[in-house]
């Protein structure tokens, strides 16, 4: 895997969101953003796991988007603290036999990229109506 050491997806806003390289091991990589202010609660978290999942050289590449959404939420003592009070999660995985070609896997990409951007997807994605 190339070694990336920073990640910047836009979100509905078109914001820019940093993820930056957090560790590394076993085939997996992860990054993190970090929230406002340092605190450690509520990271959005990109994780790519990369495997070879048979004797035959198939390749898997799965990509994990955690979105925590925090609040600010005032306890019993009157204390506001940040909390976590839901979560979106996305994973894509990417398999293909190993002797498929780069080609092979860029059509697999862009075919995916071009079913996102499609207005149908986002009807059903998030606005929650029926496929």
């Amino acid at each position: 895997m190339a070694y990336i050491e920073t990640i910047v997806l836009k979100d509905v806003a078109n914001a820019d969101r940093t993820f930056k390289r957090h560790s590394a091991n076993a085939g997996t990589t992860n990054f993190l953003e970090r929230g406002p202010g340092g605190i450690p609660i509520g990271n959005s978290r990109l994780s790519i796991a990369q495997s070879v999942t048979t004797e035959a050289g198939r390749r898997k590449t799965t990509v994990n988007l955690t979105l925590p959404e925090v609040q600010e939420v005032t306890g019993s003592n009157g204390v506001a603290k940040p909390t976590v009070v839901r979560t979106a999660y996305a994973t894509l995985t990417f398999a293909s036999e190993g002797t498929a070609t780069a080609d092979e896997r860029g059509d697999a990409v862009s075919m995916l990229r071009s079913l996102l951007a499609n207005n149908s997807m986002w009807d059903v994605i998030v606005e929650l109506e029926q496929a």
